[in-house]
């Protein structure tokens, strides 16, 4: 992100809340800036965590008296947030169900997984329509001295499997012939 450059005087006659100017603060923070204060926003949530961590008592107190005056509040709230938990449990329970999830895999790989077999499907089809054996392979190979590609969907590629004998794990396809 680019900040631009703008004084506390101009920020405020513009009702801009924050303002840089490239100037560490007193700490050496080269950050953003309360208009209204001048105080830098990291020097800010420093002194803010001091102080709920000195008087953590006092917000556990005020939280617990707020929680009681609010009760449909807290009551719908963890409605809420219980039914989308549910939601997913639901639906890691079925991926596990239909074998896509292992249960000790990440969800994100059960999504690897599946875009691995649409690709190997549609190598299949396209075998079927030109006769040509495709293959699913790495663009940047898996294992090489120089450099490591990794197994995700953006490093695959369909390719003729006589193209992929020649390339042989190598990134450029001149080198390989």
């Amino acid at each position: 992100m680019q900040l631009h450059l703008i004084d506390r005087q101009t920020a405020s006659e513009r009702g801009i809340k924050h303002f840089f100017t490239g100037v560490p603060c007193k700490h050496g923070h080269i950050a953003l800036r309360y208009t209204r204060c001048g105080e830098c926003l990291e020097c800010h949530a420093a002194r803010l965590k001091k102080w709920r961590a000195k008087n953590k008592g006092h917000i556990d107190a005020y939280n617990a008296r707020y929680q009681a005056a609010n009760p449909d509040y807290f009551r719908s709230f963890h409605q809420r947030c219980h039914l989308k938990s549910m939601a997913s449990k639901r639906r890691r329970r079925r991926m596990i169900e239909n074998g896509t999830l292992k249960v000790s895999d990440p969800v994100w790989q059960a999504y690897e997984r599946e875009r691995w077999k649409h690709l190997r499907q549609l190598a299949r089809q396209y075998e079927e329509w030109t006769g040509i054996t495709f293959e699913v392979d790495h663009i940047v190979p898996v294992v090489d001295e120089n450099v490591c590609g990794l197994h995700w969907h953006g490093n695959w590629q369909l390719i003729p499997m006589r193209l992929n004998r020649r390339k042989r794990g190598v990134i450029n396809h001149e080198v390989a012939v």
